[in-house]
């Protein structure tokens, strides 16, 4: 079975969606010497795809990707890695979305006006410059 390595949870869990993934022993097959020493970093990545309420990691680096990071020794041993997330369920690009559409709305909203008022401004003529006009 792919990923048989690895157990997921995805469930929602009150106002929040909550993501568990237990990561255990890896496949355990030797890959022969291809120089590594053990001091490498084995890293796990998460994309969620709204605001994070609470996470198991160090703080994200750019937004709200999630990164858990472990040493390659320990990912070889099997020791075991839990990776816990849980986020808010209204996701970035609905609001993304609101604030694009409400922009626009407001970019074509000043826009009819700048246009009303100069198609619709006339200069007004001074009292004593409508007689001689007429």
């Amino acid at each position: 079975m792919p990923f048989a390595w690895s157990t997921y949870r995805y469930e929602r869990d009150g106002d929040l969606y909550a993501y568990r993934q237990s990561i255990g022993q890896a496949a355990n097959k030797s890959v022969g010497n291809v120089g590594w020493t053990g001091r490498e970093l084995v890293a796990f990545r998460l994309h969620l795809p709204s605001k994070t309420a609470y996470h198991n990691t160090r703080p994200p680096r750019r937004g709200n990707i999630l990164v858990w990071e472990q040493s390659l020794d320990d990912r070889l041993d099997g020791v075991p890695l839990v990776l816990d997330a849980r986020m808010e369920t209204q996701s970035i690009l609905y609001r993304t979305l609101w604030l694009f559409g409400t922009t626009l709305v407001a970019v074509a909203v000043t826009f009819a006006l700048v246009i009303w008022w100069v198609v619709g401004y006339r200069p007004r003529l001074a009292p004593s410059e409508k007689s001689r006009s007429a």
